[in-house]
């Protein structure tokens, strides 16, 4: 016990006896905690001594205030949590925002997705896909449009108190300028019908731009080069799809002619083995009336008809069952063509100038001259060598089963030699009778007007 300030009794930390002799009772220090009988003291253990209490007692309060740090720093990350939830949250709403707000500019100027005649075509459509995409990257990225330097300048959002109204303006114009030039190139893409419309789609995009850019160049304000481009690119591919799609329909439309030709072809063989083989049946009858008749000199004859017509036989049976085996002709007509253009084909036909004569039908005003008519065991290889000699000389260059060429006679003619064919007879210039009659006829009708 210690002497207080005011000369009390100082009451020291711990337990401290009452009246009852049985009950103890202990002072922190600053007030009285609780009585305890001796009974239960023994049974908890001996009393401690007060450097012992204190510590004790600091032990709980820091395990108390731990826990209440712990709680505290959790209730923290869940609120660090929940904020980084909703800063997400933010950005992808923004994010949405921004680009509902780019779909809707891209509508305002005519730049979309628009049906072409090329959506059929799984390779076309991924191309103008990606086209398509390119575009609206350069509108986003704002390389659509190239404006001068001190357009560019006033333009700028951070020049001045009124940048609010530069930026509206610039808006405006982008919009206009843009809105008006896709619009045209949607239409004169989605015109496009026939392989024949690529350069009409084409002059019509240029002419925009040409207008778009005299309107647009005094104020600084044009469309880039490479955006045009892109959109000139869209037609492109829609013209690569009608040109694709009229190869297959020629294509198809050769193999049918082909087929006609090739059924004309064996009407014709089956036509002439009927004859040959009457004729044959005939000849055996009378080789076995002469040789009822002892007749020497009428057997022989008979057995040189019969060889010939069995060889006749043997040699039409062969070129039915060989489809490689027929003519290559080389012909012209200057009438309808001009000079310097030949057809090179093959017929199987045995009569090859009925092909000749079905080719100088209707579909052309004068028949044509025939150069060479070269028969081949192999036709089909001779025909695709000269095609591919003058490959590059091929007036229709989309649809290569015409097979018109822009050379000379000449020039096939020496094309045959180095390839070695067979070449019985040639005909150097074109008789073309009737068009040279035709022109004599006009001169004198204008000679008879003149006069």
């Amino acid at each position: 016990m210690s002497v207080g300030l005011f000369g009390g009794k100082k009451q020291m930390i711990g337990w401290h006896a009452t009246d009852d002799p049985s009950v103890m009772r202990y002072f922190d220090g600053q007030r009285w905690r609780g009585r305890a009988r001796l009974t239960a003291l023994d049974h908890w253990g001996p009393l401690p001594f007060p450097g012992e209490a204190q510590r004790l007692q600091a032990d709980d309060e820091l395990i108390e205030r731990q826990s209440q740090i712990q709680k505290a720093v959790a209730a923290c990350e869940e609120l660090g949590q929940k904020r980084s939830d909703l800063e997400r949250q933010i950005r992808e709403l923004r994010q949405e925002r921004a680009e509902v707000e780019h779909e809707n500019f891209l509508h305002e100027i005519n730049l979309w997705d628009f049906p072409t005649v090329a959506d059929g075509s799984a390779k076309i459509a991924e191309a103008l896909k990606e086209v398509r995409a390119q575009a609206k990257h350069m509108v986003r990225d704002g390389l659509a449009l190239s404006t001068d330097t001190k357009l560019a300048a006033f333009f700028d959002i951070n020049s001045g108190f009124d940048s609010p109204i530069r930026k509206h303006l610039r808006q405006n114009i982008t919009t206009m300028v843009l809105g008006i030039f896709n619009a045209e190139c949607e239409a004169a893409t989605r015109a496009m019908r026939s392989m024949s419309s690529l350069t009409a789609a084409g002059d019509r995009i240029r002419r925009s731009w040409t207008k778009l850019h005299e309107a647009t160049m005094p104020i600084g304000v044009m469309l880039s080069d490479d955006y045009v481009k892109l959109k000139l690119k869209e037609s492109q591919l829609v013209w690569e799809h009608l040109a694709a799609k009229a190869i297959d329909r020629a294509e198809a439309q050769d193999a049918r002619d082909r087929q006609r030709e090739e059924a004309r072809a064996q009407a014709e063989y089956e036509v002439a083995l009927d004859g040959l083989e009457k004729e044959l049946d005939h000849y055996l009858n009378m080789l076995a009336t002469m040789q009822r008749q002892g007749d020497v000199e009428g057997v022989e004859r008979f057995e040189g008809l019969i060889e010939e017509t069995k060889g006749r036989i043997a040699a039409i049976e062969e070129r039915s069952a060989n489809i490689r085996v027929g003519y290559v002709y080389v012909i012209s007509n200057i009438g309808s063509f001009g000079e310097g253009v030949v057809k090179i084909g093959l017929t199987r036909r045995l009569e090859p100038m009925d092909r000749v004569r079905e080719l100088s039908s209707a579909s052309v005003p004068f028949r044509y001259d025939v150069h060479a008519m070269i028969f081949s065991m192999d036709a089909v290889s001779l025909e695709n060598r000269l095609h591919q000699h003058f490959d590059a000389h091929r007036i229709n260059r989309i649809n290569r089963r015409r097979e018109f060429f822009r050379v000379t006679p000449h020039q096939v003619l020496e094309a045959l030699k180095s390839h070695e064919a067979d070449i019985v007879e040639w005909i150097e210039d074109p008789e073309a009778e009737e068009y040279r009659l035709t022109l004599d006829q006009a001169r004198l009708e204008l000679e008879s007007s003149d006069a």
